[in-house]
C-alpha cells in the first residue's frame, strides 16, 4: 500500500517535547481556556484508551478499530474540509487505519456526528492526537519490529503543525462566537471518541495482537 507523501519531518524526542512545552508554555488566552473547558471530556475518554496502554497485546485490535470510527466521524463532519490545517493529516490516517485492520481482518463500527463540526475544532482533536499517539509509539517500540508495528504508529509526527495551529487558537477571541462554538465542538469530539471505543468493544471479542504475545 503506498500513502499519501505529507511534508512533515519525523521529529525526535527533544523536538515532540518542545512542541508539547509550545502548546503549553502560555497561561492565558483561548488555548488555555479551551485546555480548562474540555479537560473533563478529554479525560473521559483518554480513561477508556488507558486500557491499551495496560494490555496492548489484547487491545491493539480495539484500539485501532477504535481510533478509525473516531477519526472518521470527524472527517465526515468537518464543516469546511478544505480549510482546516490537518485535512492531509487526518485522511493518511485514515488510509493508515484501514490498511492496518483490513490486514488482521478486523472491522470499525462507525459512529457518527448528529452536526457538522467546526474546523478548528477538529484540528485540535486531530493534530492532539497525534502527539499523544507518538508518545504510545514509543513504549511499543520495544516490543516490536519495524515491520510488526501498525502503519499509523508509522505516521509522519505533526508538530510543525501543531505549533501553527496553535497561534491559530492564540488569535481567536475568548469571549467570541467562534470560541464558544470551537470549545463546543471539541467537547462533542472527545466524546465521539469515547461512543467510538464504546462501540468497538460492544461488537467485538478481543483478541491478541500477534506481534505482543509474550
Amino acid at each position: 500500500m503506498r500513502f499519501k507523501t505529507i511534508a512533515l519531518a519525523v521529529w525526535d524526542g527533544d523536538n515532540l517535547m518542545k512542541s508539547i512545552n509550545f502548546a503549553q508554555k502560555e497561561e492565558g488566552g483561548f488555548r488555555h481556556a479551551l485546555r480548562l473547558a474540555s479537560r473533563d471530556a478529554h479525560d473521559s475518554a483518554e480513561a477508556q484508551f488507558s486500557r491499551f496502554q495496560a494490555d496492548p497485546a489484547r487491545e491493539m485490535n480495539w484500539f485501532l478499530a477504535a481510533q478509525r470510527s473516531g477519526l472518521a466521524a470527524l472527517s465526515l463532519a468537518r464543516s469546511d474540509a478544505s480549510q482546516g490545517v490537518c485535512c492531509l493529516v487526518l485522511d493518511d490516517l485514515i488510509g493508515r487505519l484501514d490498511f492496518d485492520l483490513e490486514k488482521r481482518g478486523v472491522r470499525a463500527d462507525a459512529v457518527v456526528s448528529d452536526h457538522p463540526l467546526n474546523v478548528t475544532a477538529v484540528d485540535y482533536l486531530v493534530l492532539g492526537s497525534r502527539l499523544g499517539t507518538e508518545v504510545l509509539r514509543r513504549g511499543l517500540a520495544p516490543q516490536l519490529t519495524h515491520s510488526e508495528m501498525p502503519t499509523y504508529f508509522l505516521a509522519p509526527a505533526a508538530g510543525a503543525l501543531w505549533q501553527r495551529h496553535c497561534r491559530l487558537l492564540d488569535a481567536v477571541d475568548p469571549n467570541g462566537r467562534e470560541a464558544a462554538r470551537i470549545k463546543d465542538d471539541v467537547i462533542y469530539g472527545f466524546e465521539l471518541f469515547d461512543r467510538a471505543g464504546k462501540a468497538q468493544r460492544s461488537s467485538r471479542v478481543d483478541t491478541e495482537f500477534e506481534g505482543l504475545r509474550a
